[in-house]
């Protein structure tokens, strides 16, 4: 499994309008091939943290998914809505079963 984290600070006055951007997107990108998921995470100590967590079943569902023009739309909002960001890209080497 291949994933993607988007660290995103938000401006103050632009939560609302991120995280609408976020939840639409949700929706598109998990109905994508090869999107095992696709959460949105705020910080507990910070409420204009957020982090995007997009998990791929493989390396080329992911790069595909990084140049399908929805993700893009959703950069550019990252970049015009948040004051910071950062992408991560991580590829899983061992997973932990919940019991």
């Amino acid at each position: 499994m291949f994933c993607y984290l988007i660290k995103i600070g938000i401006k103050k006055y632009k939560t609302d309008e991120l995280l609408d951007s976020l939840e639409t997107f949700s929706d598109q990108f998990q109905n994508d091939r090869g999107c095992l998921g696709y959460n949105i995470y705020r910080d507990c100590h910070n409420p204009l943290s957020y982090t995007v967590v997009g998990e791929w079943q493989t390396f080329l569902a992911l790069q595909q998914h990084f140049q399908a023009h929805n993700f893009k739309i959703l950069i550019g909002a990252v970049k015009v809505l948040g004051e910071s960001s950062e992408l991560l890209t991580a590829e899983t080497v061992s997973s932990a079963k919940m019991s």
